[in-house]
């Protein structure tokens, strides 16, 4: 598994880190901030990641939401770690 698949499916539990003092958790997600800003997501790309990752939706319910597939999700967010990578 990629160092940002993984990153990112720990969001919450950072988040949650961050608020009992962790200064690691807030390094980390300080530092995935700062990529995702970079990488010049596509706002397709943003949306699915935003979806899976922060919502907590299946790829699957994440596609009826955006009028898509959940292969055509699944491709939006291997591109999209890609590119915050």
């Amino acid at each position: 598994m990629n160092n940002v698949k993984a990153t990112l499916e720990q969001m919450h539990e950072l988040s949650a880190r961050r608020y009992l003092g962790d200064y690691d958790a807030c390094d980390i997600l300080v530092d995935l901030e700062h990529a995702i800003e970079r990488s010049d997501l596509t706002d397709r790309q943003r949306e699915a990641l935003y979806y899976v990752y922060v919502e907590g939706l299946t790829q699957e319910d994440a596609g009826k939401r955006m009028g898509v597939g959940k292969s055509s999700v699944n491709k939006l967010i291997k591109r999209g770690e890609e590119a915050i990578k």
